[in-house]
């Protein structure tokens, strides 16, 4: 395929609104986006595609407590803690339960977030030095040194993997990690025919509806999944990076896994 001549502003013109215009013209490139002529823009049109997107799931998740949609999986542990009464063996399955519930993603981690609270603090500073005795500077600049991993972490990614889809690359410099997980206390009312339907006849309260559901969930990428991903790729096995787990292991069921991957 043709590339384009430099000066394409491809930017210029997704900041003007033309979204899908842009991002259609530069599905059609291919692999040429990955040329040094054309790959610097066109990271920076994905990495504003991210900006927005992380717009949207912030707007989505107010609007979702509006509505009054729990996220998390208190009340999933709540009913794991009844059960847990009444034998040692399900005292164990709550403890296992709580175990994995701490290993689940946030609500929402923007990568961004982080980065921008250090570059508020530091503004500040600079504005009123006296404030340093307020702020442990070596700390600050630990954690600055830290938040550079995860672009680090991605460069590792490709060298195990091949070149990272730079939707890929984005999602983790701008968005990072999202579990739309949780349940609302009126599912049943608000849409009764779930439960006009056999598949749903097994289900015996509104929480567990999010198992059929599939929220929206990605992974934080993390020193352990590169780590397994390194693992595999030296032992000279078939490397997927696994973002999300299935439908089933995003609520804790057992049975086979099929999760959403990429490699």
């Amino acid at each position: 395929m043709k590339k384009k001549e430099s000066g394409f502003r491809y930017l210029e013109r997704y900041q003007e609104g033309q979204h899908r215009a842009v991002w259609d013209e530069l599905v059609q490139l291919g692999p040429a986006v990955f040329d040094d002529q054309l790959h610097a823009e066109a990271l920076a049109v994905t990495r504003a595609m991210m900006r927005r997107v992380r717009v949207n799931i912030e707007t989505l998740i107010a609007k979702l407590l509006q509505c009054g949609f729990v996220f998390g999986y208190d009340v999933r542990l709540h009913e794991q803690l009844v059960h847990s009464l009444t034998s040692p063996q399900n005292r164990r399955q709550y403890q296992e339960m709580r175990d994995w519930v701490h290993e689940q993603p946030p609500v929402f981690l923007p990568a961004k977030q982080r980065e921008e609270e250090i570059a508020e603090t530091e503004q500040f500073l600079a504005q009123d030095p006296s404030l340093a005795i307020f702020v442990d500077v070596g700390e600050l600049e630990q954690e600055k040194r830290r938040l550079q991993q995860t672009t680090c972490s991605i460069d590792i990614l490709e060298q195990i993997v091949g070149p990272v889809p730079l939707a890929v690359r984005a999602w983790f410099e701008e968005v990072e990690a999202v579990n739309f997980f949780g349940y609302h206390p009126q599912w049943s009312k608000l849409v009764p025919s779930f439960h006009e339907m056999p598949s749903w006849k097994h289900i015996v309260s509104d929480s567990y509806l999010m198992s059929s559901c599939d929220p929206f969930q990605i992974c934080a990428l993390n020193e352990q999944k590169i780590a397994s991903l390194k693992e595999k790729y030296l032992l000279n096995k078939a490397c997927s990076f696994e973002f999300a787990p299935d439908r089933y292991f995003k609520d804790y069921c057992g049975g086979s896994s099929t999760p959403y991957t990429f490699g």
